[in-house]
């Protein structure tokens, strides 16, 4: 709102200071800037700063928590194998109704640290064959000449009937439990075949996404038909395979689960 001055004669410093305080002269200090509290501003803003800074990198790590971290540190939940919480996280997800894109990637920050030192080790077995992804068999979880499916449920099980055998390799619940606490064997359960690539900085980038490319419809009806069928022959499937026939049947489909994003 603009006012006229009623005498033409006003002193020109008035106009200039008061009329249109915003023409001040930047090298002129006003009132509120000569008073003791002005004096603080600058001392104050330095201060806020660092703060600000803090809150900044705080709010962008609740970002990136899941909904478990506010009841069990991530740390904590790495005490129990990648696989684990993986496979139960992505049937609960389904169960629920998720898109993918409400999935939150897998990163680094859910490998425990063995886990990160086994897909280092498996890695570089990749880079020894000449490869950039790493294969079943690079986890090295069966030993010298050992097959690339021979300890999660034999080769050739979800494409035709074979591996439907218990053994050292392909143990039951407890022997799976056993296993699944190797990190290499969690990986490998988890990841399975992953494509990496080397940063700038030396480190390597890892990209895959969670799911089970032959997922097929027809929910717990489905998976117990099948059950019941493999094991007509009165052969029972062993406790990985039940859970990866379930997986077949109630956990994401190619291009369904959470991608993996993974930099160590």
């Amino acid at each position: 709102m603009a006012f006229k001055l009623k005498h033409n004669n006003t002193p020109l410093d008035f106009k200039a200071n008061y009329i249109r305080p915003t023409t001040l002269p930047l090298g002129k200090s006003s009132p509120i800037q000569q008073s003791r509290l002005g004096t603080m501003f600058p001392t104050l803003g330095a201060a806020i700063k660092p703060i600000s800074g803090a809150i900044s990198k705080g709010v962008e790590k609740v970002k990136e928590m899941d909904a478990e971290d506010w009841v069990i540190p991530q740390r904590m939940q790495n005490m129990l194998p990648l696989s684990v919480r993986a496979f139960g996280k992505d049937l609960l997800q389904n169960a629920l109704g998720y898109e993918q894109e409400d999935k939150k990637d897998i990163t680094e920050r859910h490998l425990s640290d063995g886990e990160k030192k086994a897909l280092t080790e498996a890695r570089k077995r990749a880079e020894a064959a000449g490869r950039d992804y790493i294969d079943y068999e690079d986890y090295n979880t069966g030993g010298d000449g050992a097959g690339r499916f021979d300890d999660i449920g034999g080769a050739g099980f979800t494409s035709g009937w074979g591996g439907n055998q218990k053994s050292e390799e392909s143990p039951g619940i407890f022997g799976l439990l056993k296993k699944t606490f190797d990190p290499n064997y969690s990986l490998k359960t988890t990841l399975g075949g992953i494509g990496f690539q080397k940063n700038e900085d030396g480190t390597y980038k890892y990209t895959d996404q969670y799911d089970f490319n032959d997922s097929a419809e027809g929910g717990m009806d489905a998976y117990n038909a099948e059950v019941a069928e493999r094991e007509a022959d009165g052969n029972e499937l062993t406790a990985y395979q039940k859970l990866r026939l379930l997986a077949k049947y109630k956990a994401s489909g190619p291009g369904e689960g959470a991608y993996v994003e993974i930099d160590i």
